[in-house]
């Protein structure tokens, strides 16, 4: 039954509309947001408990995602094709925006991103949309952080590229992204002195500003010279389509070894058009045979990640290597697949779960499986091919159990001593 006498929610203080907000989702609150000026302004009392915002700019659709405990929704500029329902207006100056939603969330035609007290946790750009990042970029300078910010390009757009490059400088100054994903190759002018005379030819466009911060991934790193590799002050690096020799990897181990860096959690450089030779870079190294993996089924490093914020894993191989670093003992991981390189140094994230131990004994079933193998192989009882057991036997069934294999052979040396005895 409805209630006759209901309260109007703009009558509520702060701090009664804090423990009603905490009962509702973000999809409750937005929609309550437009229908009313009085709701609106109580809304705006009260700060939303916003864990994460990620923010993207693409050739399909751009859009806003809010995340919190009580749920997500999803803003974007573009209408789907799908039912949407009407929800209100919203007005910036003298610009009125319709609002629909759908089952994917809300939708307008045009989306202003304001500026708050919060922090982004990913803006991505895609260049191939945006020609002026500048333009773009100063939209979030009121924002507390920038955690990760990713620039790529779907279509090339030259004026675009050269907008980024002549404002980068800028764009790192007020952004201070924590995280970085450039996935652009942009080429400049460069004048060169060559016997007696100037040249001018395009040298990939360098980003030094990136050098200290905590992760960086960068898709064309040809530009990254020897003298940047030993000098990054970073958490974690990914050095794609990269110049760096092997000789350059196995000076940067040896410096590593002799220096009391404790910043550095992974390194991963890739090569475009060949493999890496392993017996370069492990020359004069005193290395062993690794460990990390029995206790670790992958990589636990969350900022290997790429175009997305999607952290890809890792698996370490079987042939990996590890150095222990004398001064404290630290011990670095090296794996080299084919064209890849990775240096591990520590977990900066959730460690994955090791595998997970055998069940425990069974005695009485063991028992039973002791019995019959013993017994099988005293009758010498042929299998469906008709061969008589023998120590290849019963391989199968121990794959996954390592206490049949210690009991086949108990049973085996048993048989043999009966047969001495015999004899």
């Amino acid at each position: 039954m409805m209630n006759e006498n209901p309260f109007p929610l703009h009558k509520f203080n702060v701090v009664e509309l804090r423990a009603i907000f905490k009962n509702l989702s973000l999809d409750d609150i937005v929609q309550l947001s437009f229908t009313s000026d009085d709701i609106r302004n109580a809304l705006g009392e009260v700060s939303l408990p916003i864990s994460a915002v990620e923010i993207f700019y693409s050739p399909r659709k751009s859009s806003i995602k809010l995340k919190s405990e009580k749920g997500d929704i999803l803003w974007t500029d573009r209408y789907p094709n799908t039912p949407m329902t009407f929800v209100g207006e919203i007005k910036i100056g003298r610009i009125s925006l319709k609002c629909m939603k759908s089952g994917d969330g809300f939708h307008t035609r045009l989306t202003d991103i304001g500026q708050g007290n919060a922090a982004i946790s990913e803006l991505a750009l895609d260049l191939s949309i945006v020609p002026d990042s500048r333009i773009v970029c100063s939209q979030f300078t009121a924002f507390t952080s920038i955690e990760r910010l990713a620039v790529h390009e779907s279509i090339r757009d030259e004026d675009a590229e050269k907008a980024f490059a002549l404002n980068f400088g800028w764009i790192m100054k007020n952004l201070k992204p924590k995280e970085i994903y450039i996935g652009v190759e942009i080429m400049e002018p460069v004048l060169t002195k060559r016997r007696g005379r100037f040249d001018i030819h395009e040298m990939p466009r360098r980003f030094e500003q990136i050098f200290d911060l905590d992760h960086i991934c960068v898709k064309y790193s040809e530009w990254i010279t020897e003298k940047d590799f030993f000098n990054l002050n970073v958490k974690t690096a990914i050095l794609m389509n990269s110049s760096l020799s092997e000789t350059s990897i196995n000076k940067f181990i040896k410096k590593w070894l002799e220096s009391d860096f404790d910043r550095l959690n992974w390194m991963e450089v890739k090569l475009p058009d060949r493999n890496f030779q392993q017996e370069e870079i492990l020359e004069g190294l005193d290395v062993e045979d690794d460990t990390y993996r029995l206790e670790n089924t992958r990589c636990s490093c969350p900022f290997r990640r790429f175009e997305t914020v999607e952290s890809v894993p890792f698996e370490f191989p079987t042939a990996s290597k590890k150095v222990t670093r004398d001064s404290d003992s630290t011990i670095a991981t090296i794996s080299i697949i084919r064209d890849t390189f990775f240096f591990h140094v520590r977990n900066d994230g959730p460690v994955t779960p090791p595998v997970p131990p055998p069940p425990p004994e069974q005695p009485e079933q063991l028992a039973q499986f002791e019995q019959g193998v013993v017994e099988r192989i005293m009758r010498r009882d042929p299998d469906e091919d008709g061969r008589e057991p023998d120590e290849d036997e019963f391989q199968e069934n121990e794959r996954n159990d390592p206490m049949a294999f210690f009991h086949r052979h108990q049973a085996i040396r048993r048989l043999q001593r009966r047969r001495n005895q015999q004899n």
